[in-house]
């Protein structure tokens, strides 16, 4: 069956101001940091007029880095408050606001020669990309036909990727990231904020916000008329007024209705999902390749065309895991522990090619180069589903009541995550080298256990079905 075209749009127009806004960001200062690092040290003897002390750079370059991931934290738990008060859509265009202040202040950082403005403006659009990690995806969840969440759901994930791929190319040094266009950098997101803000007054508001939040039938018939074919249409709003009458006599969620039953085993899967996907080592293995190549003796140029060939092939396979995520074959579940257990796999084979790769003659190459593919063959299997799965399964556990709260705790959570992970795994690397890897294959084995024992599926159920089986898996 032919979908409408306003469908796709909308989805375009989430995914290019919140997921690839996000996936860019997060990546945008890995490749051009050394360069930036330096004009950190100079801006640094400008306002004060003393030398910055390299372990003093240090600290400061890695707030630069993580002081991300904490306005993220902020923006991921507010969302669910953002998207119930203003609207799925309505969120958005508030949030277009944060993202180009932030970029405003980084791009003028360098030309201003201050910079706390580059610490500031890193922050303010962690909290946007939080906002979008929390919005994208129910907005998507919502508008897309119950037998296709999957799909759609999925190119949240493909939009984060290709936007660490297009970060990794504008901040190479041939690009943008010199000394005299490395502002190029920050600014290069202001395109993708005005593609939104335009796309979001052409766009329909989510349908089930309409109906089950703001109980606007006539409103969400009109959303789901651009979003849906005639007969598929009559059937959902059948089904929407349904869920709407369920929850009619429920009073608003709140955050601490999340903690108590019966929605806190919902939630406790929905972040064991979110804590599979971080502490599986992905950003530790993705963002710090460069540095573990540099590390297995790889010199020149060759690190970051690794990294660079590791992100397109991350790419491709997350363009396939769209078309598996909803094939009759394969199920939520099977992909995400299909993923995670070649993730496991693959971290041994990681450590073990680190260790290869500190000795000498044959080894050493064999350790160098079998490091490179098992750093791409961990980000293929993360692609299958880890990457994507946990973003729009969250949604498919909770109502519309409690859909907004579930997924901002769970995307805090996701954030938490990356943080940690970002915060301790240099230091952990510089302890105790390569067996940094084998924490990860404990993570990812725990991961794997209780996706097998607790987490449901929930490919083509509907929510009252998924509830029956979260309280049958709750007794267990």
């Amino acid at each position: 069956m032919t979908l409408p075209f306003k469908l796709y749009f909308s989805t375009f127009v989430a995914v290019i101001g919140g997921s690839f806004q996000f996936g860019y960001n997060l990546g945008c200062v890995n490749t051009p940091s050394k360069i930036i690092q330096e004009w950190v040290k100079s801006s640094f003897h400008s306002l004060h007029g003393t030398e910055l002390s390299e372990a003093y750079a240090d600290f400061i370059w890695s707030t630069i880095v993580s002081i991300f991931s904490i306005g993220g934290m902020i923006g991921a738990l507010s969302s669910g408050w953002a998207a119930n008060k203003w609207g799925r859509k309505g969120a958005l265009i508030k949030n277009n606001i944060i993202m180009i202040l932030a970029i405003i202040l980084m791009t003028l950082s360098k030309f201003v020669n201050v910079f706390y403005l580059l610490i500031i403006g890193r922050f303010i659009i962690g909290i946007g990309c939080g906002f979008a990690t929390g919005l994208v995806p129910l907005y998507i969840t919502e508008i897309a036909p119950d037998y296709l969440r999957g799909r759609f759901g999925s190119v949240h994930q493909l939009l984060i990727v290709s936007g660490i791929v297009i970060s990794n190319i504008i901040g190479f040094r041939l690009v943008a990231g010199n000394v005299d266009a490395w502002p190029i950098v920050f600014a290069f997101s202001a395109l993708p904020a005005f593609i939104q803000i335009i796309g979001l007054f052409f766009i329909p508001e989510s349908p089930k916000y309409l109906l089950v939040i703001k109980k606007d039938e006539e409103q969400a018939k009109e959303s789901l008329i651009q979003l849906r074919p005639f007969t598929d249409m009559l059937y959902e709003i059948e089904i929407l007024k349904a869920e709407a009458t369920v929850e009619k006599g429920s009073d608003s969620t709140t955050l601490s209705d999340m903690f108590r039953y019966p929605l806190l085993w919902p939630l406790v899967i929905s972040i064991m999902m979110m804590f599979s996907q971080q502490f599986s080592g992905i950003n530790a293995a993705m963002f710090y390749s460069a540095k573990i190549f540099q590390g297995a003796g790889l010199t020149g140029d060759i690190p970051f065309y690794g990294t660079l060939c590791i992100s397109f092939s991350h790419l491709l396979v997350t363009c396939l895991s769209i078309v598996l995520i909803d094939h009759p074959r394969f199920g939520r579940r099977i992909l995400h522990i299909t993923g995670l257990s070649g993730m496991m796999v693959l971290t041994v084979v990681i450590a073990l090619s680190l260790f290869a790769a500190e000795s000498n003659g044959v080894l050493k190459v064999y350790g160098q180069y079998v490091s490179i593919l098992g750093i791409l063959l961990f980000a293929l299997f993360f692609s299958i589903g880890p990457g994507s799965i946990p973003w729009f399964f969250v949604t498919e556990l909770f109502d519309s009541n409690s859909r907004s709260q579930g997924n901002s705790i769970a995307c805090l959570c996701n954030w938490l995550a990356s943080f940690i992970v970002g915060l301790t795994f240099l230091p952990l690397t510089n302890i105790i080298g390569p067996y940094v890897f084998f924490i990860f294959t404990g993570c990812l084995l725990f991961s794997i256990i209780f996706t097998y024992k607790f987490v449901p599926e929930t490919k083509n159920k509907t929510i009252s079905e998924i509830k029956l089986k979260l309280e049958h898996i709750g007794q267990i």
